[in-house]
């Protein structure tokens, strides 16, 4: 399980994971892929500050399982 906070967000989400994180995705909502950022560690911040407001995927991805939960940019 992770947390990730604050949801909703305005420019950067704090992530932190039960197990470490390998790699994390962002898709908007028509699946287009909008971020990427490796990681290597149970916890990590990612800077979202440039997309536009709306909701998103975030995806992290552990090597042996993944998890998406979704998050909403505000203003």
């Amino acid at each position: 399980m992770s947390e990730i906070f604050p949801n909703p967000f305005t420019s950067s989400v704090s992530i932190k994971a039960d197990k470490p994180i390998k790699t994390v995705s962002v898709y908007d909502i028509y699946g287009h892929l909008v971020k990427v950022q490796n990681v290597s560690g149970l916890e990590t911040k990612i800077d979202l500050s440039e997309l536009n407001i709306g909701t998103y995927l975030l995806q992290l991805d552990y090597g042996d399982s993944q998890s998406i939960q979704r998050i909403v940019k505000m203003k």
